[in-house]
């Protein structure tokens, strides 16, 4: 059944298309994600360990412990080391992955290789075809979300860890890491369909991810630019304050969302009016 906004049910099997196209690129990060957790949620099985890779964090550089979480890491609380996992620029650099391929491809890309059209043409409107992308990446990011914190649980579950570990606290921060892609996939997606070549596009969230990255840790190591931490997405992820509290989340929603949809509607009206 069709209509004027396009086939009924067209975003939803859109969205299933490009799950299907890349569901073994999300298997790898996944795995990725599950591991590095787990491996970090390893070194809870010796307290000597734990003790000694506290002790080494704790001595870095300020612009790696900055990176890090900088003065609010608790690194010899059990929650606080696992915590380092979600802070570690891993997480954020997988997480980047997904988004950064899925709309380079499916947008920029498509639009690159004159292969737009031909999915438009089977009575899928730009409307379901933009959300459609879209959700594609929230249910992405969600699942390598997820899988991170399963990583943790598992690690928990199968090791002897010589600590009682609370999982709540950790499940709020994967949350909150899933939040942050919010503006991420808000960002990414106005590039994309602000260009016509995938691999400008691609370079182009890189360089703004990196910028954002680089403000947000100036942000923290000088105290007079403090200032720029709000202006930055990366300023609204901060692990460590919520292990013992929603509060937290409850900002971080609001900016991160609010990102996402200024970012969505100026990406959407973009790609609605331009030349295919």
């Amino acid at each position: 059944m069709t209509s004027r906004g396009g086939i009924k049910g067209g975003t939803a099997i859109m969205a299933f298309q490009i799950v299907r196209w890349h569901y073994l690129e999300w298997l790898g990060l996944m795995l990725l994600a599950f591991g590095f957790e787990f491996l970090i949620a390893s070194m809870l099985s010796t307290t000597i360990l734990r003790q000694n890779v506290a002790q080494f964090l704790s001595m870095m550089p300020g612009v790696f412990q900055a990176f890090l979480g900088g003065k609010n890491m608790n690194l010899f609380r059990p929650e606080g080391m696992l915590t380092f996992g979600y802070s570690h620029p891993m997480m954020q650099v997988l997480l980047s992955v997904l988004i950064f391929t899925i709309a380079t491809r499916h947008i920029a890309g498509r639009i690159e290789r004159k292969t737009i059209d031909l999915i438009l043409s089977r009575a899928i409107s730009r409307h379901q075809y933009f959300a459609a992308v879209i959700i594609a990446m929230l249910v992405g990011t969600l699942l390598l979300s997820a899988t991170s914190w399963l990583g943790i649980a598992a690690a928990t579950s199968i090791l002897t860890l010589k600590v009682k570990v609370s999982l709540l606290p950790l499940a709020r921060i994967a949350l909150d890491l899933w939040l942050l892609c919010f503006s991420g996939i808000g960002i990414a997606t106005l590039i994309s369909v602000c260009n016509s070549q995938g691999r400008i596009a691609l370079g182009i969230m890189i360089g703004v991810w990196v910028f954002l990255t680089i403000v947000d840790l100036t942000s923290k190591l000088i105290p007079s630019l403090s200032f720029l931490g709000p202006f930055t997405p990366l300023y609204y992820h901060q692990p460590y304050k919520l292990l013992d509290s929603w509060s937290a989340i409850q900002t971080d929603a609001l900016v991160q969302l609010g990102t996402f949809l200024v970012m969505g509607t100026l990406a959407w009206r973009r790609f609605a009016t331009r030349d295919l």
